[in-house]
């Protein structure tokens, strides 16, 4: 583990934490388990005031045990519950009056020549629903909840954002320490340090990767507004590692879920597992947070609830949201031994097998056990770790992925399969930073916080990321500094996002490194997880200082993002689609 300043730092030097006026009270869990949007605000504010002024190693007057164990506990038991695909229906939600708007700076996304961007309208607040297909009864009055709960503290339901003195009002202004560059550039300047309020209308906000960096989070809730009745979120993973604060932000993130149920969505990423929380920092996060044992405790309750996050979302029946990509039918290869049915239809990978794949379907995904803390990417693992770990390639085809080797690649044929099947007209995938595409130059990069991969016929494929100037520890002299992504959905249809572009809230605090990345790999694309065959647990957890495998890594081997061409598979996987449509639940086409 090293010790480094968080980037934006003059100089080399380490400095702790500077000492505050005024000491920051400890958060404490309510008796009742009953939180309101006043104490996620002001828990939100102590957690920014504590980055700015107090040593990690003293988190805990701020943050105690039994107040991260009260989230923990409260989150888990809402995410076990939820289905692996949760369905987002924004048009059945009961929109309660709304303050004005202040619409932030967007980008619609149109058809461009070259496949790109075009500039278009502005972003307004907004809602979304739920609920997987229960019927509009049961949505209606899980919105009347939701209002209850938002106004359980005699507040407006979607009134301006409060996230801290430095981090919020001063923010804005590019002064202090919460101020630097988020006001530089072009549309990211614009909002900083009050919140889009509340547009009358109903709005589901799309968030990418945000990897622990809790500045940049703030400012975001600050440019869509928090959290209500008429603006609903699905975060795409990635919440912890790399960045100094993914305790806190996951934390912060968690607290929404709980005062928001059936409004917050939080999905699951490929770093929301085993392997990679004791890889990229986050284990040597709490144990550098909270002396033994209670940092082995919460490393626990933690993993408990990585696993029990939902795989994927679908909004409003047309729009497809995962983590890393498409997936594999669990049947075809694993039991069949390939599409071919024999052992002639496997390949070889040093000495793993690697069976030929057919595009699983969602019906496939619906029926897949997510209780897994590190999926290996076979057998009954296998759609999980697709989910997580796969890859967008320009190349037609759908193969493993050597260069992670866990997961697939996948080619616009593939999307156009899965896009068309199951009457989608968007997929939103993250999972890759401007390291990682840095990798693979046949991609675009990832420097505006958005990418469009695959433009076909039934629509598109995009890769959201909205953590700027990422990571943000960097062994190398130019720093990326990549400005991040949102997407925000409006009616009818929900179905034609805006794109709203922000920059980093720099300098960040001072802060330490929890992974050695002067020496780590630069980008999980490098990692040989897949090749482990104890690297994977079925729901158990681990608080070794060790992966039991999986720890193994080597060097780049290229993109590895092109597939293998597809032989005709596609009208098969077809007629099973077909066969299978009576398992789908709320679909639209």
């Amino acid at each position: 583990m090293s010790a480094e300043p968080a980037d934006g730092a003059a100089d080399g030097s380490i400095a702790a934490p500077s000492p505050s006026d005024a000491p920051c009270p400890a958060v404490t869990w309510p008796a009742d388990g009953q939180i309101s949007v006043a104490w996620v605000r002001e828990l939100a504010a102590r957690l920014e005031h504590a980055s700015r002024h107090v040593s990690p190693e003293d988190l805990p007057t701020v943050l105690p045990v039994a107040t991260v164990d009260g989230i923990l506990l409260a989150s888990y038991k809402i995410l076990h519950k939820e289905p692996n695909v949760v369905r987002v229906w924004p048009q059945s939600a009961a929109p309660i009056a709304a303050a004005e708007s202040r619409p932030g700076p967007s980008t619609r996304i149109e058809a461009a020549g070259d496949g790109g961007l075009k500039d278009g309208g502005s972003a307004a607040d907004g809602t979304d629903g739920n609920d997987a297909g229960k019927g509009t009864a049961k949505r209606e009055e899980a919105a009347r909840e939701e209002g209850e709960a938002t106004r359980r503290d005699g507040k407006a339901p979607c009134e301006e954002s409060v996230v801290g003195e430095e981090g919020g009002e001063r923010g804005g202004k590019g002064e202090g320490d919460g101020g630097g560059r988020g006001g530089e550039r072009g549309e990211g300047g614009e909002g900083a340090g009050a919140a889009a309020r509340g547009g009358g209308g109903v709005q589901v906000v799309v968030v990418g990767d945000v990897h622990g960096q809790l500045h940049d989070v703030l400012r975001l809730l600050q440019l869509t507004g928090e959290p209500c009745d008429s603006r609903f979120f699905v975060f795409n993973g990635d919440y912890v590692d790399r960045g100094a604060w993914g305790m806190e932000t996951y934390l912060l993130l968690l607290s929404w879920k709980i005062l928001f149920p059936h409004r917050v969505f939080l999905l699951r990423g490929n770093h929301e597992t085993l392997f990679c929380s004791m890889h990229y920092g986050f284990q040597n996060e709490i144990r550098h947070k909270y002396p033994a044992p209670s940092a082995s405790h919460l490393f626990r309750r933690f993993l408990a609830c990585f696993e029990s996050h939902p795989l994927a979302a679908l909004v409003n029946g047309t729009v497809f949201v995962c983590h890393g990509g498409l997936f594999r039918n669990p049947e075809e290869g694993e039991k069949k031994g390939g599409r071919g049915g024999g052992g002639d239809a496997r390949r070889r990978r040093g000495k793993r097998e690697i069976p030929e794949v057919e595009l699983g379907t969602i019906a496939d995904l619906e029926g897949t056990r997510r209780g897994i803390l590190d999926p290996h990417g076979t057998g009954s693992h296998a759609i999980v770790a697709d989910v997580l770990w796969s890859d967008p390639a320009v190349k037609e085809g759908l193969c493993h992925n050597a260069t992670r080797n866990i997961g697939l690649v996948f080619g616009p044929q593939h999307t156009q399969m899965f896009m068309e099947a199951h009457g989608l007209k968007l997929i939103i995938r993250s999972h890759e930073g401007p390291d990682a595409r840095e990798k693979r130059p046949e991609m675009k990069p990832m420097s505006e916080g958005l990418t469009v991969d695959h433009e076909v016929p039934a629509g598109r494929l995009l890769t959201l990321f909205s953590a700027p100037d990422y990571p943000q520890f960097q062994a190398r002299r130019q720093r990326y500094s990549n400005r991040a992504a949102y997407l925000v959905f409006e009616g009818p249809d929900f179905s034609e996002p805006q794109v709203h572009h922000f920059d980093a809230v720099l300098p960040r605090p001072k802060a330490t490194a929890f992974y050695d990345y002067m020496n780590c790999l630069d980008s999980d694309d490098e990692i040989d997880l897949g090749s482990s065959d104890g690297g994977s647990s079925d729901g158990g957890s681990s608080d070794g200082g060790s992966s039991d495998g999986g720890s193994d890594t080597r060097s780049n081997q290229g993109s590895g993002s092109e597939g293998s061409e597809d032989e005709g598979g596609g009208d098969n996987w077809r007629n099973r689609t077909r066969a299978g449509a009576s398992k789908r639940v709320g679909l639209a086409g």
